[in-house]
């Protein structure tokens, strides 16, 4: 009896050790000591700063989702920091044209129009008005070779001797044939207010969405007659915006193999690579082959399979006075690191090996500059994770914040090769199942002997 309690309070004490030192290996203290790179940051005079994360930064994260990165002022505390997406670049392209447009009269005149029926045989015609409506079709014409054209925003009616005008009963529809009809949602009208002396007037129809048909029709009652009688012009405002962001481009190396047409890369953990491209192709070379990838984070020691991610085909040729290159390729989509493998179909020489250039998006991080200058990030560890790392929408709304710049990159101590951890983890819940296996052997002995007493 007393051997098996014995043997109980041992196994006990085996499977709380496990744990306990399965918890130890994966405690993060988030210390600044527990970083392996320094960039001290340029002062400022603004609470808020803000400073755009750099190559040498973002290659040297080891962790998914910058969450081995902090802020410490000078007396190595923690500041409240975020980290954002850099301003994009937004582009606005406009052109203004005058519209031909025929009122009630005019379509008049025009009476009815053929259209053809689904079965192609027959042909009913088509009144483009109805009695008791007031009509104006605007004519919207796609200029002769473009190819993309701007999308109708908005209309601006010009009209001579008008009076006391609000065109309650007012109806915008949009057609390309004439015959079907789509109505547009208005955000705001055309008017004009008089009243003791005091006039209101806009001339804009402006449209909830863009209209991209070739023709609209305006319709009412008795309220929108006014306008055709005085209306002498209309003109359209095209508008197309567009939002792009720039990207970083950095050169890295590769690493050869035995094999001489095969090159490896392991991407950083938390760079988003948008494209990539082999650069510093000789003049007149070209280089054909195949992309395959892989996920860093595997089980034990077993590698995962390689996978075709793409084919490529990179060149630098001079044409006359010209060197025509390829474009950059797009990046295979990942959710976690990946290593890459670049197979050539050709054979090159060792002093030729091109380099592997890389875009990334651009991120900046935005920090409250509590204590004392000058301020530093801390980054780069596979255990310690940011303790002040926050939402700061709301105070980015109501203030910009001052850019500042890295003054200084430093590394603070050597970056040991990559570890999972997983055969000790495993070791240890190994040892951790085989004590609770042998305390449910021993219990099932204690029943036996608590039994044989009986």
């Amino acid at each position: 009896m007393f051997k098996s309690t014995l043997t109980l309070v041992a196994c006990l004490w085996i499977g709380s050790a496990s744990v306990a030192s399965a918890d130890s290996a994966s405690k993060q203290t988030g210390s600044a000591d527990d970083y392996h790179f320094k960039a001290t940051l340029t002062d400022g005079n603004s609470s808020l700063r803000s400073v755009p994360l750099t190559w040498p930064v973002m290659s040297n994260l080891l962790q998914k989702d910058l969450q081995d990165l902090q802020v410490y002022n000078a007396d190595q505390q923690a500041v409240p920091f975020t980290i954002r997406a850099m301003s994009a670049n937004k582009q606005t392209q406009k052109q203004t044209r005058t519209l031909n447009f025929f009122p009630t009269g005019d379509i008049e005149k025009l009476g009815t129009i053929l259209r053809q029926e689904a079965d192609g045989q027959r042909y009913k015609t088509v009144k483009l008005i109805q009695a008791g409506q007031q009509y104006l079709i605007i004519d919207n014409p796609t200029i002769d070779g473009d190819k993309a054209p701007l999308p109708l925003q908005k209309l601006t009616l010009d009209w001579g001797e008008l009076g006391h005008w609000m065109p309650k009963s007012l109806k915008v529809e949009t057609s390309d044939d004439l015959t079907q009809w789509q109505s547009v949602a208005i955000e705001q009208l055309p008017y004009r207010l008089s009243e003791n002396g005091v006039i209101l007037k806009n001339h804009e129809l402006r449209f909830k969405q863009s209209v991209k048909k070739r023709f609209i029709r305006l319709s009412g009652a008795e309220d929108f007659a006014p306008l055709l009688k005085a209306l002498k012009q209309v003109s359209g405002d095209y508008q197309r915006v567009s939002v792009s962001r720039s990207l970083n481009w950095n050169n890295v190396d590769l690493k050869a193999t035995e094999n001489s047409r095969q090159f490896l890369y392991e991407t950083p953990a938390s760079l988003s690579i948008k494209q990539w491209r082999l650069e510093g192709l000789t003049t007149d070379s070209v280089y054909k082959g195949r992309l395959y990838t892989r996920s860093t984070e595997r089980m034990g020691s077993k590698p995962d399979n390689w996978s075709f991610s793409q084919s490529f085909l990179q060149y630098s040729i001079q044409m006359n006075d010209d060197l025509v290159a390829s474009q950059a390729n797009t990046a295979p989509n990942r959710v976690s690191p990946q290593e890459w493998r670049i197979d050539l179909e050709q054979e090159i020489a060792a002093d030729t090996i091109p380099k592997l250039a890389l875009a990334w998006e651009p991120l900046e991080l935005v920090f409250v500059a509590q204590g004392k200058a000058p301020f530093e990030i801390r980054y780069g560890s596979r255990n310690a994770q940011a303790k002040t790392r926050m939402q700061l929408d709301q105070l980015l709304k109501a203030t910009t914040p001052e850019v500042v710049e890295i003054a200084s990159v430093a590394q603070l101590s050597a970056v040991a090769e990559k570890d999972t951890g997983s055969s000790y983890k495993y070791l240890l819940w190994g040892l951790l199942a085989a004590a609770f296996l042998m305390l449910l052997y021993m219990a099932r002995g204690l029943l036996k002997e608590m039994n044989s007493a009986d």
